[in-house]
This record gives C-alpha cells, sequence and structure tokens, in this order.
C-alpha cells in the first residue's frame, strides 16, 4: 500500500453486474471514502523519544458522515496499536512499511458537531507503551429533506411483507458482521457507474407524509441494464432481492467494517 500522501495505486476490481435497477446505491457504513483523495490533516510531529512522530488524517475537514483515513507514524515499529475516535474503537492495520499504521474511521449522522479526541495507544517492543491524544473537530452537515411517494405497502407493510423485511434484517446483519483483518483495496476506490452522484447522502426522506427516513446511501442515476463495477478490490458478502432497496442489491467488502 502507498503511502496515504500517494493514495494511489493499481486497482483491481470485481465486476459484478446488476439489471433492473433504477438507481445503484452505495451503502458504506463508512459512506465518504470517494473524500480520501482530497486534503490533508496538518501533520503533528511528536518527539521520536515518545515513539509516536506523526499523526493525521484525511480529508483535514470532518463533517457528520464523513470518513477519515488515519495515520501513525512510529520511530519503530510498534507491536500493537489501538485507538479510539469519536468514542468508537478504531482497527488498525499496519502499511509495507512496519512504522507505519493505518486505521479508518467516521462520523454517523448522528454525531453532533463538536469537537472530539483521536487516542492512540501503542506496544513498543520491550512492552514500553506509548500514546497520542489529538483534537478532531466535526462540522455539521448540509443535508437536505424532502417527501417521497412510494407504495403504500411500504410505509405500512403487510404481514408477508414484515416476513421478508425481517429476513432481509438477518441478511444484512450477517454481510455487515464480517471482519477481514488486512485491507484488499489498493489505491483509489472509484465511482461504480459513469455517472455523477446524487445529493441524496444524508437526505430526510418523507414516505407519503408519514413515516421519515435518513438516507444512508450515495446514489447513482442510471438506465436500466447500465453496466456496474466494484469500487475497488474486495469480497462480495451479500447479494440478494431486498424488499426496501426495490431491487438488486450487493455489498462489498473491502476490509475491517468498510462495506460499498
Amino acid at each position: 500500500m502507498q503511502p496515504p500522501r500517494n493514495f494511489a495505486s493499481s486497482i483491481k476490481p470485481l465486476k459484478p453486474s446488476a439489471r433492473g435497477m433504477q438507481s445503484v446505491r452505495l451503502f458504506l457504513w463508512l459512506p465518504a471514502l470517494l473524500l480520501l483523495s482530497g486534503s490533508i490533516s496538518p501533520t503533528f510531529p511528536q518527539s521520536s523519544a515518545h515513539g509516536i512522530k506523526n499523526v493525521f488524517w484525511q480529508p483535514n475537514e470532518l463533517q457528520q458522515g464523513s470518513v477519515a483515513f488515519i495515520t501513525v507514524e512510529f520511530g519503530t515499529a510498534p507491536l500493537r496499536i489501538t485507538g479510539q475516535m469519536v468514542g468508537k474503537n478504531l482497527s488498525f492495520f499496519k502499511s509495507d512499511n512496519p512504522k507505519i499504521w493505518y486505521a479508518l474511521a467516521g462520523a454517523d449522522l448522528e454525531t453532533q458537531p463538536g469537537t472530539y479526541e483521536l487516542s492512540v495507544r501503542a506496544v513498543l517492543p520491550g512492552g514500553r507503551v506509548v500514546h497520542s491524544l489529538k483534537k478532531v473537530d466535526i462540522a455539521g452537515g448540509d443535508f437536505r429533506s424532502g417527501p417521497v411517494n412510494v407504495p403504500e405497502n411500504f410505509v405500512e407493510p403487510d404481514a408477508e411483507s414484515q416476513k421478508k423485511i425481517a429476513a432481509d434484517q438477518v441478511l444484512k446483519e450477517k454481510a455487515f458482521s464480517h471482519f477481514i483483518s488486512r485491507p484488499q483495496w489498493s489505491g483509489d476506490f472509484v465511482t461504480p457507474v459513469q455517472a455523477k452522484p446524487t445529493d441524496s447522502f444524508g437526505m430526510t426522506h418523507i414516505f407519503n407524509e408519514e413515516l421519515s427516513s435518513t438516507h444512508r446511501g450515495t446514489d447513482f442515476p442510471v438506465a436500466e441494464g447500465s453496466r456496474v463495477v466494484a469500487s475497488n478490490s474486495g469480497t462480495v458478502v451479500l447479494a440478494s432481492e431486498m424488499f426496501y432497496e426495490r431491487g438488486p442489491w450487493t455489498a462489498a467488502l473491502h476490509n475491517l467494517h468498510a462495506l460499498v
């Protein structure tokens, strides 16, 4: 893997197809991976005597719904590294250079704007423990809201539809529980289709003036039968017809809990 400042390398995409889709959704536990090629946070040099040389993240400016690609550079290759950001545990993986470790972190849409802590703890050879604590600002997002007209069964599903919804949820939870300790992706993530995404991420939908829901995917409007590719190398953990997704739904796991 290349250092994050050159966050590009060879891409070996899977190429799943999807027909009968009016739009393609990227469902991301961490939905803003496409932003990682943007700005970089300031580096924080630290005394090499403390073991941790730099801590920084991409992109620099985070908001509700953002993903951060975190880099930690050490003077000495650590044995283990753990951390937290926005109150959630981080899973680190090392690069080809054992002194450089990475992690993905996200700020949920529900994360309140404010200043949070990014903490890093590492165990060095000989058992010495080193720490780093940084402040991370999370800004508020500017998300739209609007009405959506859908069949009434989507708002008040009948008994048969409720069974389908429950079965879909079991499949999703199983897919989301997958864990891959090493990244399967490399280089930049690409869009799955030749189309610009809509601004629907984070939007509050009001269905038939009765039910509200927050949209957590990124939509790409394409014609039926359009060719769809994977955003990067990964493992397909779910491919199924879904009730609420209104068509074929595919989830590919790239590493840890990063799904598209």
